[in-house]
């Protein structure tokens, strides 16, 4: 129970970190499209977050198991290094899928996304949101399961 407990802990506080800083760059980046920052920017901020989210559950399991495995092996350190590690990878993929997602959006609309959001254009936000959720779903389980190769599990024979 105590690796449990002790995961939860760690699980907690490498969330709250990745969501604190998730927001204080968002927030960074929407201000210069508008500032104040209109309410469709915050719509499509909504979806960031969700798709932030989306990425680092997925990847959260591996990290997770990963903490239990190094935690029975007197390895804490090296657990946590991995929940970070696995963390930064997570925000990693999550930013550069953000920035993707403009490009999609540019290409598919033909609009000036930021000036539309500047304008508070609610269509464009809303659009932007689900293409970013979207493909978060979508690449964030092949991003999980390229992350669990990085942590050294031992070959049982068959």
């Amino acid at each position: 129970m105590k690796v449990e407990i002790l995961n939860l802990i760690v699980t907690f506080t490498v969330s709250i970190a990745y969501f604190i800083l998730a927001m204080k760059i968002m927030i960074v980046f929407f201000e210069k499209i508008s500032r104040p920052i209109s309410h469709a920017s915050y719509v499509l901020f909504l979806g960031a977050l969700i798709g932030f989210g989306v990425v680092f559950y997925n990847i959260s399991d591996i990290a997770s198991n990963a903490f239990q495995f190094y935690f029975v092996k007197n390895q804490v350190g090296k657990g946590i290094y991995y929940w970070l590690i696995f963390a930064i990878i997570s925000f990693v993929i999550s930013f550069l899928v953000f920035h993707l997602s403009f490009l999609l959006v540019k290409i598919s609309t033909k609009e000036n996304e930021k000036a539309e959001l500047a304008r508070n254009n609610y269509h464009i936000a809303g659009i932007h949101s689900i293409i970013f959720i979207l493909l978060c779903f979508i690449l964030s389980t092949p991003v999980a399961n390229i992350a669990n190769t990085l942590v050294y599990y031992p070959k049982f024979p068959n």
